[in-house]
């Protein structure tokens, strides 16, 4: 993965700054995933996060290992799409952020990465980017599925048998894996006024106040969109306390930033 994704993949120029093809080649052939699809997944059920940026706002897609007993257009509606049609590889691609985590984890590698894939070092796939876009936490999405599953599961029973049977799970707990915390910048404002004066220096000053509270915008707007500790982690712990699920949210205490196309191998030793 180094060599071929991130060492040689560095040939798209500034942006998006590495080709894909790599990442694909190993996604698919390296892994021996080749055209396997998301259901040969039978010991747990798997997610995998997805954003549709071919719309906004985008929608949060979820390519799941299972589903409910239920009509085609019922599971059209909820977006439930068949994992016997879905490739493992395509659904791992089109969230960089997770195939990137799974084959570290595959190699035995432990990395913190920043959480910034598709579209910013990849392209997108077919206008599907990394689910961190939506849900960079992804724990309030996958407890929404696992109660929306449940009630799926009961409400398509076929007999009153069935449905006594079906859509009881329970979460037994809920682990977070965090990557890490960012440590709390402060800022000057994020006010954008410009006020009309007759003063060259004081409108200078205006000016260039307005660019610096642009930037900070920005930036709180990107740390927002892909906030994974901080709010998601207080929201999720008092859902999980509310059902009586114990929920645990172990981070490593990491002294530095490693980011996803780090190239230097002391940071695996």
């Amino acid at each position: 993965m180094r060599e071929r994704v991130f060492a040689r993949g560095q040939d798209r120029g500034v942006w998006p700054k590495y080709s894909a093809a790599g990442m694909e080649y190993i996604a698919r052939h390296v892994t021996t995933w080749e055209d396997s699809k998301m259901s040969v997944i039978k010991r747990q059920r798997t997610v995998v996060t997805v954003a549709d940026t071919r719309m906004v706002p985008p929608q949060l897609l979820l390519f799941r290992s299972y589903r409910p007993e239920m009509p085609e257009e019922a599971a059209e509606h909820y977006k439930f799409f068949d994992p016997s049609k879905v490739e493992l590889w395509k659904a791992l691609r089109c969230t960089t952020w997770v195939d990137v985590f799974l084959l570290f984890w595959l190699f035995g590698f432990v990395e913190l990465i920043e959480s910034r894939a598709a579209p910013f070092f990849f392209e997108s796939f077919n206008g599907l980017s990394d689910g961190g876009l939506i849900a960079n936490n992804p724990t309030l999405a996958l407890i929404s599925d696992f109660l929306l599953t449940n009630k799926l599961e009961k409400s398509f029973a076929r007999t009153e048998e069935d449905r006594a049977r079906k859509g009881n799970w329970k979460i037994g707990c809920v682990i977070s894996l965090g990557t890490g915390v960012f440590p709390t910048e402060k800022i000057d404002g994020i006010d954008l006024s410009l006020p009309h004066v007759k003063n060259p220096l004081t409108f200078a000053k205006s000016f260039y106040k307005a660019i610096t509270n642009t930037r900070n915008l920005l930036h709180v707007l990107v740390k927002e969109c892909t906030a994974s500790n901080g709010q998601p982690v207080k929201y999720a712990r008092e859902w999980c306390h509310s059902i009586n699920t114990p929920y645990f949210r172990p981070i490593g205490a990491f002294s530095e930033i490693f980011v996803i196309f780090s190239v230097f191998l002391q940071y695996f030793e």
